[in-house]
Formats: C-alpha cells, structure tokens, sequence
C-alpha cells in the first residue's frame, strides 16, 4: 500500500518563539527591584518588599495569560488533528478489530486441531511401537523354538515372524518421521497471548498485594476536610500549619 497524503492543509510553526523588548525591559526592571531588596526589618521596608513582590505577582500572571491565550488556539488545533485522525480511522479500526477476533478464534480452532493431530500421532507410534516390541518377542521365542526342535515347519514359522517383526520395525520407524501438524499461519500476522484483568475487590487486592495497588493521597479532599485539631484525625495522616506569604496582585 503507497502512503498517502491525509490532510489537504498544510502546517508550518516557527522554530523559535522570542518575546517582546516590552515584556523584556519589564522583567529587568522587576528583577533589578528584587535584588536591591536584601532585608527587611521595618515596617517600610516590608511595604516596599510586598509591593515589590506584588508587581512581580502581577507581572507573572499577566505572562501565563497571554502564554494561555498563544496556546489556546494550537491545543484546539492539535485536538482537532486528533479527532480528524480518530473520525477517520474510527470505521476502520472496527472492522480490523473485529477480523482479529475472527482471526483468534480461528488459530484457537488451529490450535485444538494440531493438539488433536498430536495426540493421534503420538498414540499411532506407541501403537507401533507396542506392535513391534511384540512381534519382536514372538520372533525370538520362534527362533528358540525353531532351533530346539530343528523342525523345518518350525523354522518356517520363526522366518515368517521374522519378516513381520522386520515389517513392524518398518512400519515404527515410519510413524517417527511422520511430518508435524503446524497451524495454518499468514506472512503479517502473529498471535500471542495478551493478560486480560479485572479487579473484583481492590481492598483485599490491597491487602493481599499492596505492589499491584497504586495509592496515592487525595490532597485536594486532605485540604477540604481535614485540620491539625479536628477530633479523631484519620490514620496515617500527619496535620500541622505553617506560615507562607501569599502576593496578590497590583
């Protein structure tokens, strides 16, 4: 099958993306007012810090909406690419998933014929074999015979048993080199086993095997509902405060 060309429209993205002089001068100067804050142990020298801190809160917010803004366009275009593709495999991906499963059934068919085929075989060369071990005895008791009595009836006898012996001797050695059953395979195509799983109870799973279970804490409900002085604190979970300073913007 030749590759094909799927989209009709053409897409071409800068290899660099640069910022404005606007945005750098800005930056400077924000970074110019934090260094010359180097201590703060009075009321006006807080005031100064806050405000500081609180153009660069301002500064940074203002850049990660414009950035939202750039991306927002290219993310609602990478999602339609996705869809596109997705809308127009989707008929196909159905149809090939279920010829697969037309497929496995099919090698699982191949599979209990091949085991059947074997277990013929391997019952035909032990018949043979039993066959030959048998004849082989008869043969050799006949020779005895044949050589006690000195009787040309009886050496006639142990000839025969001789020859069929050889003959079933023939006959075992033919089932040895009987071909092997094979499973009837395509060039493109290979069937493996693939682990299928559900889990039933995932608290005994946990219990059980705490390697197969993933658990992480819910931080988001910790921060809902839980306090350091709340009364029977769950197990497990350690609570303090601490102090942060929080910036809002100018």
């Amino acid at each position: 099958m030749k590759l094909i060309k799927f989209f009709k429209e053409s897409l071409k993205l800068p290899t660099l993306l640069g910022v404005t002089s606007e945005a750098e001068e800005e930056r400077q100067e924000l970074s110019l007012n934090l260094r010359a804050i180097t201590k703060v142990t009075n009321a006006n020298e807080q005031t100064v810090a806050v405000n500081t801190a609180r153009d660069v809160q301002t500064y940074v917010k203002a850049v990660k909406d414009r950035g939202l803004e750039f991306r927002r366009p290219i993310n609602d275009f990478v999602s339609l690419v996705k869809k596109t593709e997705d809308d127009h495999l989707a008929p196909l991906l159905v149809e090939q998933e279920r010829i697969k499963k037309l497929c496995a059934n099919f090698q699982e068919k191949e599979a209990r014929r091949v085991a059947k085929e074997e277990a013929e075989q391997a019952e035909l060369r032990a018949k043979a074999e039993r066959e030959r071990q048998a004849l082989e005895e008869k043969a050799r008791q006949a020779a005895i015979k044949a050589a006690a009595t000195g009787k040309a009836n009886d050496e006639k006898k142990a000839a025969a048993v001789q020859a069929a012996a050889e003959a079933a001797e023939q006959a075992a050695q033919a089932t040895m080199v009987l071909p092997l059953p094979e499973k009837a395979r395509d060039t493109g195509m290979s069937v493996k086993r693939v682990l299928k799983w559900e889990v039933t109870d995932i608290r005994a799973l946990a219990a059980a095997r705490p390697d197969l279970v993933k658990m992480e804490p819910k931080g988001s409900a910790i921060q809902a509902v839980c306090i350091p002085e709340m009364p029977n604190k769950p197990p497990g979970l350690k609570l303090w405060w601490e102090n942060t300073t929080v910036f809002s913007k100018r």
